[in-house]
């Protein structure tokens, strides 16, 4: 199979260029730097703010599938890039791939879910008003998705709901990445609240694993939730990383609210498995470790604290 991924110099589409590649499949990637595509891809350079019609028609040709994972995740000052990227961009995208490749996979998330999320988060759970610009281009390109798979009989679109992906590959400044780097420099782990809040977190490698079973599954389309399944709380999550990496760290309560604290939530990952035959592999201990492994040689440590 030959794949287009979107995004692949991120997190969750490097992941999937990687695996993808392993498996054996052909991989081409958009990037915005060529220097930053996966290794063994066929990377193009384009920037989905500007890209043309006729620029991604001609990236699609010859491909099977396309994972859009890509999205702009920069501040609220960008109005105008957020948009052309992950709403005009994901527009232009579908249209390219329909009637060029078979099936389309929308790497999306669970941000404009209504909050805050309590009980069983399943497919069905409600939406929101998006609280910002990239929650609202997630939620319009799910729309999008949607509005093609009416529109044209032989083009297949899976949608793919992560919850908090973690692992290698993580840049982004989450509380995942904060606690690990302060557990590996020794330096506090510190907690708002009660550290009750909790979050699924699911590692990058088992996500793109459930996109290449959801190109393998020719009968799949729709939403699809990919989690661990399982609520993790701040403190929980907080012990696990002093744990894990043997840190003399203290856990510390900040004495300041955590307005995301609320009921407990747990999300249903019960359709991935009936439909796409995909379970969670990575436990949380193994992202941990295999994230500060990955710092290290990213930022060309042997050893000591991570900046």
């Amino acid at each position: 199979m030959k794949i287009l991924v979107t995004g692949a110099s991120g997190h969750i589409g490097g992941a999937v260029a990687r695996l993808s590649r392993g498996e054996g499949h052909v991989v081409r990637t958009l990037v915005r730097d060529p220097g930053r595509a996966p290794a063994g891809s066929e990377a193009i350079p384009i920037d989905l703010a500007q890209a043309t019609p006729d620029a991604l028609a001609r990236a699609v040709d010859g491909c099977d599938a396309v994972v859009h994972a890509a999205a702009w995740m920069g501040d609220e000052g960008h109005a105008e890039t957020a948009l052309a990227v992950n709403i005009t961009g994901t527009l232009r995208l579908l249209e390219a791939a329909a009637g060029r490749a078979q099936t389309f996979v929308l790497v999306s998330g669970l941000n404009f879910l209504r909050a805050p999320l309590t009980g069983t988060i399943s497919e069905t759970y409600p939406v929101s008003v998006p609280s910002d610009l990239y929650a609202l281009g997630k939620l319009a390109a799910e729309g999008l998705a949607a509005w093609f798979v009416r529109t044209s009989s032989d083009f297949r679109v899976v949608v793919l709901r992560p919850s908090s992906p973690v692992g290698p590959g993580l840049r982004r400044r989450r509380i995942f990445s904060l606690f690990c780097d302060a557990a590996v420099a020794g330096a506090p782990l510190r907690i708002h609240g009660s550290g009750s809040r909790v979050q699924d977190y699911v590692d990058a490698r088992d996500i793109a694993r459930a996109v290449l079973a959801a190109l393998e599954h020719p009968g799949a389309t729709g939403v699809f939730h990919v989690g661990s399944g399982v609520a993790v709380s701040n403190l929980e999550l907080a012990r696990r990383c002093v744990a894990v990496l043997d840190s003399p760290s203290e856990i510390r309560f900040s004495g300041l609210p955590d307005p995301e604290e609320g009921p407990e939530w747990v999300l249903d990952i019960r359709r991935a498995a009936r439909e796409l035959g995909w379970k969670p592999m990575i436990p949380l201990e193994d992202s941990i470790r295999d994230y500060v492994t990955w710092r290290r040689a990213a930022e060309g440590l042997a050893g000591g604290p991570l900046s």
